[in-house]
C-alpha cells in the first residue's frame, strides 16, 4: 500500500492535473476505501522514526518527512520510558499523539487544544491505537486556571462540546485559534498546574509537548509546580515573531527554564525554533 499511496502522491502533484479538484473530488473516495481494504487504517513512516496506522483521509500529507528531529526524540525517549504520561499541548490534528500512542502500548496521551475540529481530528487520527489511552481537552493553555476545574471534568465537558458543535475532524476544517487576539469567550481556559495537579501521576515520567504559536511562555508559567515537582521531559516549539504578541521573547523563555533547572537542546530550526529541554541540572535532580 505504501507504493501505491507514494505513486498516488506523485500523480497528484502532476503539473497540468495538480489543480484539477474536479478529478481529485470524484477519485477520492474509492482511492480511501482501497487504501484501508484491511479497516485497519494506512501504515506510514513519521519522521523517519516511528510507523504509525491512520485513517487514508489523512494520509496524503508527506509524514515520511514531517519533523524528523522531534518526532526521533519523542520515540527514543518513549522507548526509555514507555509508561509515561505524554502532555501534547497544541495537539492540531494529532500527529504527535498518535507518534506517541504507536511508540508505546503503555503510554496515556492528554491532547490539548483550543480548535473542536483538531481535538475531533485528533481523535480519529488516533483510533487505530491499541486501548483507551487518549483523552481530549478543550481549551487555551495558559498561566491562570481560569476554569477552575479538574481535569476529568474537563475531558467530559470536552466531549460535549465537540457533539453540541458537530465536530467532525474532517481533513481542512481544523484551524488555528490562539489566545492572542480570541474574541470567542466561550472557549476555556486552563493551567496545566490547575488540571495536572489535580490527578495522581506520582509515579509517572511525563513528557510535554507545546506547540502554542506564541504563548509558551504562558503556558510554562502556569506548570511552575509541575516543572518543579514532576521534572517533565520538555519539548516546545518556540515561535520567535509571535512571542512579542504577549510581551515575551526567546530570552525570556530560556531565562525561565534555565531558572527552572532545564538544559536546552536545540533540535532544529526553520519558521520556528524546536526546543527540546533534556535534561535537568544535577542539582535538581
Amino acid at each position: 500500500m505504501s507504493k501505491i499511496r507514494n505513486l498516488a502522491q506523485a500523480i497528484r502533484h502532476t503539473p497540468g492535473i495538480e489543480n484539477a479538484e474536479w478529478l481529485w473530488n470524484l477519485l477520492r473516495q474509492p482511492y480511501h476505501r482501497f487504501l484501508n481494504l484491511s479497516g485497519k487504517g494506512v501504515s506510514i513512516p513519521v519522521g523517519g522514526s516511528c510507523f504509525v496506522r491512520i485513517p487514508p483521509e489523512f494520509s496524503g500529507a508527506h509524514w515520511e518527512l514531517y519533523e524528523p528531529e522531534s518526532i526521533k526524540a519523542i520515540v527514543n525517549w518513549l522507548k526509555e520510558h514507555p509508561t509515561a504520561l505524554f502532555l501534547d499541548i497544541g495537539c492540531a490534528i494529532g500527529i504527535f499523539s498518535t507518534v506517541a500512542l504507536f511508540a508505546s502500548e503503555q503510554v496515556e496521551v492528554f491532547a490539548f487544544d483550543s480548535d473542536l475540529s483538531s481535538l475531533k481530528a485528533t481523535e480519529r487520527m488516533c483510533q487505530y491505537a491499541v486501548g483507551n489511552r487518549l483523552e481530549l481537552i478543550y481549551g487555551f493553555i495558559s498561566d491562570k486556571h481560569v476554569s477552575e476545574l479538574p481535569l476529568r471534568t474537563i475531558t467530559a465537558k470536552t466531549w460535549e462540546a465537540i457533539t453540541a458543535n458537530s465536530a467532525t475532524g474532517d481533513p481542512g476544517t481544523n484551524t488555528y485559534v490562539c489566545l492572542y487576539g480570541n474574541t470567542d469567550n466561550t472557549i476555556p481556559t486552563h493551567s496545566l498546574d490547575g488540571l495536572i495537579l489535580t490527578e495522581s501521576f506520582m509515579n509517572r515520567s511525563i513528557l510535554l509537548k507545546c506547540d502554542v504559536e506564541g504563548a509558551e511562555l504562558l503556558v510554562l508559567r502556569g506548570a511552575e509546580r509541575l516543572l518543579q515537582d514532576f521534572s517533565p521531559q520538555l519539548l516546545i516549539s518556540v515561535h520567535p515573531p509571535a512571542l512579542p504578541s504577549y510581551g515575551h521573547s526567546v530570552r525570556d523563555v530560556r531565562e525561565y527554564l534555565e531558572s527552572a533547572g532545564y538544559q536546552i537542546e536545540v533540535l532544529a530550526i526553520d519558521h520556528e525554533e524546536q526546543r527540546d529541554e533534556l535534561q535537568r541540572r544535577q542539582s535538581t535532580t
